[in-house]
């Protein structure tokens, strides 16, 4: 564990460096629960394709609307608009089946937030594509290598820097954002795994959306402890 991280880019670095074959993530599915894992190794690779497909489109300091359902790659995308130095705006999925007052908040947000692009796959993203086609571009992440065929320098980031706008469920009210700046996190993070007294033997188990608040925080966490 450290508080040196200068971002939240370098704090995933730092596992694959002395890490790179150990487990990061684990995502169970169904009533079986089916798993699926990535090593830090694999969401360091996995997080550079997405970096190299924003980077071609120069969105460095720009919001990016994440829709992706929750999973590996999700945290993946997280990471890889990090890589690039995007802003990350974590969006829960559009659904039809949820009618009116989910579509609502879904544009409420793409008002709100003004992302320069949204990020997503499957039906969530076609979805999106329809209620926005006209407005914002889109990238696939079904269309992306499982690995970046290129390396690209990555941005210099620092704690002043924005990292994510979070939004509230919108289940009471209107959702409102809130910009953190990777120092934000870095130090939240700081006082999670010293107030759990978390250490690397350690496993955490989360059933929360890591969309916003404490689901991001418990997905986020064991990368910067590293269990």
């Amino acid at each position: 564990m450290t508080s040196d991280f200068t971002s939240l880019a370098h704090m995933l670095r730092h596992r694959v460096e002395v890490d790179r074959e150990r487990a990061a993530l684990v995502f169970l599915t169904g009533d079986d629960l089916q798993e699926s894992r990535l090593t830090y190794g694999q969401l360091d690779r996995e997080a550079r394709a997405v970096a190299v497909a924003l980077a071609k489109r120069n969105d460095s300091g720009q919001p990016v609307l994440l829709i992706e359902p929750p999973g590996l790659r999700f945290m993946a995308a997280i990471f890889g608009c990090l890589y690039a130095g995007a802003v990350v705006v974590p969006s829960y999925p559009p659904s039809p089946r949820e009618g009116t007052k989910a579509a609502s908040r879904f544009l409420r947000i793409i008002r709100d937030a003004q992302p320069v692009v949204v990020i997503g796959s499957g039906k969530p993203l076609e979805t999106a594509r329809c209620m926005v086609a006209a407005e914002l571009p889109c990238v696939d992440l079904d269309s992306l290598p499982g690995q970046a065929e290129e390396d690209r320098p990555e941005p210099k980031l620092s704690h002043s820097d924005v990292a994510l706008i979070q939004y509230t469920s919108g289940s009471t009210g209107a959702p409102k954002g809130v910009t953190l700046t990777h120092g934000n996190f870095l130090s939240n993070l700081e006082a999670f795994a010293k107030g759990t007294l978390v250490s690397t033997s350690s496993v955490g188990v989360s059933w929360l959306p890591p969309y916003h608040d404490l689901g991001l925080f418990c997905t986020l966490l064991p990368v910067y402890a590293g269990f």
